[in-house]
């Protein structure tokens, strides 16, 4: 049951970072790639910020609790920043 809800979690923290960055996965590791043990991924800066992020849903499952709010690590958009694609032309 909780392995189920870590893949869930990690695979929304994903799909919310490449819409937030209006890029898809593979023209995320196409553009910025890095190749790990022989495969190309995305780069480790994006794929910590997934992490940090599904960490943070794991953690925060309720959206406001009743004693404080948790808001999401500035150290994720720090992360993310560099791959936000401003404009849909393409790239060159």
């Amino acid at each position: 049951m909780e392995d189920d809800l870590l893949t869930l979690y990690g695979n929304a923290a994903e799909n919310t970072l490449l819409r937030l960055c209006n890029r898809s996965y593979d023209n995320l590791v196409e553009k910025f790639g890095e190749e790990v043990e022989g495969e190309m991924q995305a780069p480790s800066d994006f794929r910590m910020a997934a992490l940090l992020l599904a960490n943070h849903l794991y953690e925060n499952r309720v959206p406001v609790k009743s004693v404080s709010i948790s808001m999401v690590p500035y150290t994720l958009d720090m992360l993310v920043k560099p791959f936000i694609k401003l404009t849909n032309e393409e790239d060159s």
